[in-house]
Order: C-alpha cells, then sequence, then structure tokens
C-alpha cells in the first residue's frame, strides 16, 4: 500500500499522526517519514496498523514492515 493510501485510511479512521507520536513517545515527523517510506520503525509501523485496526503487511507489504 502507498503512502496515499496509508493517509486515506487515517482520514476514515479518524487517526492523526499527532496521536500516534504522541502515544509512542516520538515526534510526527518520525510517524510522517514512516508513512512516506523515508524512514523505518517497525514500532511506529506496528503503531499506525493498530490504530488503523489492520495488518501490518496489508501497509507495508513485501517484507517492507522493518
Amino acid at each position: 500500500m502507498g503512502n496515499k493510501e496509508i493517509k486515506i485510511l487515517l482520514i476514515r479512521k479518524d487517526v492523526k499522526q499527532a496521536d500516534i507520536a504522541r502515544k509512542l513517545k516520538v515526534s510526527k515527523q518520525a510517524v510522517h517519514n514512516v508513512i512516506k517510506g523515508i524512514g523505518e520503525s517497525r514500532r511506529i509501523k506496528i503503531a499506525i496498523a493498530k490504530a488503523l485496526e489492520v495488518d501490518i503487511k496489508d501497509l507495508w507489504p513485501n517484507g517492507k514492515a522493518a
């Protein structure tokens, strides 16, 4: 799934990147970078998938789940 699709899911589920960042005690930029594919953090990817109620492999297929 691409970063645009992830952003659409975040909007549909009313999940804010800032909320994920706050919960993990990381910067909003760190969450943004993972979504954009610039950064790699399994912990952040797991939190995003959990917030969206989807499997991490659905968001990052082909072993890109860090």
